[in-house]
């Protein structure tokens, strides 16, 4: 990317964009989900009178961010916000879930692949670029979320 050029996406600039991925999985290859404590704008400005700190420091508290987020004044502070109506929250990319009138489902993951499932055989097959990389036989419905995990993290 272009030294002074924004990115769409994320909003960083150039050296700032080369480790920032789009896809919704991590540098491990796992699912980002990341979770934070959604609270109003009182209940902020409240924490920060309370605990007599910066915008900042409840930002990261409540984000559950690395740098400081992670101290026991960041533990307090989710803790009140909390007993203040404040929501824990995950988010994480969308994966479409289809179930057609053929009683096929199919699952499409930001990475590309798709998981399509025969309800009728319990045939599951993980697509990728249109061809079928690995297939199951006679799945219950026990067994799919390890199947699910596995089509992620191709």
């Amino acid at each position: 990317m272009d030294a002074g050029k924004r990115c769409a996406t994320c909003q960083l600039i150039g050296k700032q964009h080369e480790n920032k991925q789009h896809s919704g999985y991590n540098r491990n290859n796992t699912l980002n989900m990341e979770k934070y404590i959604a609270v109003t704008k009182e209940n902020r400005e409240f924490l920060i009178k309370t605990f007599r700190t910066t915008k900042m420091a409840v930002w990261r508290a409540l984000t559950f961010a690395e740098r400081g987020g992670d101290s026991p004044r960041a533990r307090k502070i989710r803790h009140l916000a909390q007993q203040r109506g404040g929501i824990l929250m995950i988010a994480s990319p969308a994966m479409e879930t289809m179930h057609d009138a053929d009683n096929f489902m199919r699952q499409y993951f930001p990475n590309g692949v798709m998981l399509e499932c025969d309800k009728n055989t319990g045939r599951v097959d993980i697509i990728k670029d249109g061809k079928s990389v690995k297939n199951y036989k006679n799945v219950m419905l026990d067994q799919l979320s390890a199947i699910q995990v596995e089509a992620q993290n191709l």
